[in-house]
């Protein structure tokens, strides 16, 4: 067995390139410090220091060793930080991903309101990532719950999954593009420019978008592409042009922003789902005690 305390003091001689300056370092004596490096040396069967004059130099093997001694290290102080948590009543971490629409709709919030209270101790780490990429981390166990716009097929023996959000689109237009007595037409939406997702990024949901605006009986005229709502937000405030956005992001309203409801033919909603492993983990208890009780908004 590797001794983590040679191994530190292996990367204090290699990163100093100097015993002497090492040992001050280390707040030990010089002797014993060399004598630790020739034992390090001799248990591995490796060279890992030229010794030149009064300077010391990792050899090739000493640079490749260097890489896996400061991963152990690092791992063995991981194991303290987590024993140390566990000993004060600190659980976790729990790993949630998430798709920019959950956070609009107050899903991220309610839930870290709720692990709060339940759970005050809990480390939580928040991901932003696409449904997609969720999907496969959670299948990875690089995740705990993930909130996606797209849900596994049905009978998935793996996953779980329950629809949380289910929610009209609405479009966005400047204050200052209609009187305040004026809702914008079916000619209206047609003659006005678009501010519209992607192509290159998201694909599927640009097409989605622009067929419900077809079946709606209005072809967005699309002059700019933008992905990320306050991104969207904000062009359409400096009169860029119009968007179609999810209803929740006019429920607090929006300075220099009117929403409007689209006509009944567009059919699209966005949907956040919550998906996670059917045997969650046991520190990711508190939640499955949050899915149970979450209400579909």
């Amino acid at each position: 067995m590797l001794d983590l305390r040679q191994l530190r003091y292996f990367v204090a001689v290699a990163e100093f390139e100097n015993v002497t300056r090492a040992a001050e370092a280390l707040n030990v004596t010089q002797s014993p410090l060399s004598r630790q490096m020739q034992d390090l040396e001799d248990r591995l069967g490796l060279r890992l220091f030229d010794r030149i004059k009064r300077r010391v130099r990792l050899t090739g093997d000493g640079r490749r060793f260097l890489v896996e001694a400061k991963a152990l290290l690092e791992a063995s102080a991981r194991c303290e930080q987590a024993a140390a948590a566990l000993a004060s009543g600190q659980t976790g971490p729990v790993r949630v991903g998430y798709v920019e629409g959950a956070v609009q709709t107050g899903l991220i919030g309610a839930l870290l309101a709720d692990l709060q209270a339940d759970a005050p101790r809990l480390r939580v780490e928040l991901r932003s990532l696409k449904s997609d990429a969720q999907i496969r981390m959670l299948r990875d166990g690089g995740l705990d719950l993930a909130f996606t716009h797209s849900a596994p097929a049905s009978g998935d023996e793996e996953l779980a999954v329950r629809k949380l959000v289910e929610e009209p689109f609405v479009i966005a237009l400047a204050e200052s593009w209609f009187p305040p007595e004026h809702a914008p037409s079916i000619e209206d939406l047609g003659r006005t420019p678009f501010i519209a997702p992607p192509a290159e990024t998201k694909a599927r949901w640009r097409r989605d978008l622009l067929e419900a605006c077809r079946s709606a009986g209005f072809e967005p005229d699309v002059r700019i592409e933008a992905e990320e709502l306050a991104t969207v937000l904000e062009l359409v405030r400096s009169r860029a042009g119009a968007a179609v956005v999810q209803e929740s992001a006019s429920r607090n309203g929006v300075r220099g922003i009117r929403f409007y409801p689209l006509p009944p033919a567009f059919s699209l909603r966005l949907q956040v789902f919550a998906v996670h492993r059917r045997r969650m983990d046991r520190t990711a208890e508190p939640l499955a005690r949050w899915l149970e009780r979450a209400d579909v908004r």
